[in-house]
This record gives C-alpha cells, sequence and structure tokens, in this order.
C-alpha cells in the first residue's frame, strides 16, 4: 500500500519500508516526472534503453521466489499541487504463453492515488492484471457511478496476444468521469467511460496526488506463475491539470 502526502512525496507502508533504488547504468530518456524505479525482497525494477531513445520500465521476479515474500518493483509520478484530471499512458508487455488463467493470479500494474491514505481516496483509479475466468484480463477498479463518494466497481477487459495498449482519463470533481482506451490512442473515441453518460460527483474524492506505475502487491499465484520472468512497461506519459480541461 502506498501512502502520499500533500506534497505529492511517496510515503511507503511498513511492507515495503526496506525497498531500494535499483537503477540500472543508462541514458535513455526517462518519462517526464517519474523517478528511480523502486523494486524489493523478491523483484527488481529498472529503466532501459539505448541512448537518446525512451526509457522502458522492466519489472522482474528474481528466479527462485517463495510465494509469500513481498514483490514489488514500480517507479512513481508524483503531483505536488495535486490535480483535478490525470491522463495515463503506456504500454504493457506480459508473456502469453504463461498460464495467466485465475483470479487468484493478479497484480495492480497501475494506480492513480489521492492525497490522504484512508479510503476511497487512497486508490482513485488503479488497473491489474490477473486470469479471471481463465484467460487473461485487465480489471479497472473505479467509484461506482451509483454510490461516487465512497462505493467501487470493477471494470473487467479480456486481453489478446501479449502486448496492451492502455490509455485513462480520470477527471475529478462534481462533473466526474472515467474514459478508458484499449488498443487505441487518446485522439480515437474511447473504448469505454464510466459512467457511459452523464457524470459522477468525485468532488470527495480529489485532488489526486501522484502515479503508481509498475508491479506491486502481487499474489502469491502470480509471483509463482511470473517466477524468473519480467512485464516491461513502454510508452509511458502522464498529463496532470490543477483544473478541469474539457477534454469532452
Amino acid at each position: 500500500m502506498y501512502r502520499w502526502n500533500r506534497t505529492g512525496a511517496p510515503l511507503l507502508g511498513v511492507a515495503l519500508i526496506s525497498l531500494a533504488s535499483t537503477t540500472a547504468a543508462q541514458n535513455c530518456v526517462r518519462p517526464d516526472g517519474f523517478g528511480e524505479p523502486l523494486g524489493g525482497y523478491t523483484a527488481t525494477a529498472a529503466w532501459e534503453g539505448n541512448a537518446g531513445e525512451a526509457c522502458t520500465l522492466r519489472a522482474e521476479f528474481l528466479a527462485g521466489s517463495a510465494a509469500d515474500q513481498v514483490s514489488a518493483a514500480f517507479v512513481t509520478h508524483p503531483f505536488p499541487g495535486g490535480a483535478q484530471q490525470v491522463r495515463l499512458r503506456f504500454t504493457l508487455d506480459y508473456d502469453n504463453q504463461i498460464a495467466l488463467n485465475s483470479v487468484l493470479q493478479q497484480a495492480p500494474v497501475a494506480t492513480i492515488t489521492g492525497t490522504t491514505y484512508a479510503p476511497p481516496s487512497a486508490r482513485l483509479l488503479y488497473a491489474f492484471l490477473n486470469g479471471s475466468g481463465g484467460t487473461p484480463k485487465l480489471t479497472l477498479v473505479h467509484p461506482d457511478p451509483a454510490s461516487p463518494p465512497s462505493g467501487s466497481q470493477a471494470t473487467t477487459i479480456s486481453l489478446t496476444g501479449s502486448t496492451v495498449h492502455v490509455g485513462l482519463d480520470l477527471q475529478l470533481g462534481v462533473n466526474g468521469y472515467i474514459r478508458y482506451w484499449i488498443d487505441s490512442d487518446f485522439s480515437n473515441p474511447p473504448t469505454g467511460r464510466i459512467p457511459a453518460a452523464g457524470h459522477m460527483d468525485l468532488s470527495a474524492r480529489g485532488p489526486a496526488a501522484g502515479v503508481v506505475l509498475g508491479v506491486f502487491s502481487a499474489s502469491s499465484r502470480f509471483r509463482e506463475l511470473y517466477n524468473g520472468m519480467d512485464i516491461v512497461f513502454r510508452d509511458i506519459a502522464v498529463t496532470d491539470y490543477l483544473l478541469r480541461s474539457d477534454f469532452e
């Protein structure tokens, strides 16, 4: 679990106190706003890429990891002044040859977090990779339009192949909404919108404090499955807006 203060500085919970930076020597161009990678216990994280090219983030689960050990490999992007709208884009490369086929095999891969530790604003919107229903899925956990101040709901998206392009757009405030793009660009109509029509009052949930990207809080079944394997994040970009930008 990740905790942020109102300046956007990450405060790591007790379970991750001994995390250390695992930055590899590189001259690639890191995505704007992101810090050094953090890896812990049974995982490592590193920015990788050729000099002058955009960095990719590699999260690797170490071979021989015990199922009951904590794994974390991620980077953070704080919003020091808070944000009312956040757009996050990334491409996730995962190995589809691995039998990701159980709801128990899951790991969060992206979170837009709030300024307080306590729900509902601790995780405003997060995505996790899992095997729900016997096939790879990306599940978005987001505010419930029926009870947006405190309720949560899940939207599950089936994946094909070994790569998925993800775009997320979170608008806070009275006229809040969430839009997402799967294997599509922001310039195209969204794959989905929450709610499908109209808005939901997310004024009690904001502002957003930052983004966490990478693999963290992976389940034991997920760690067993990806033992000695890695997951790669590329084409990473975040845009945050202090005020509403009226993209719609």
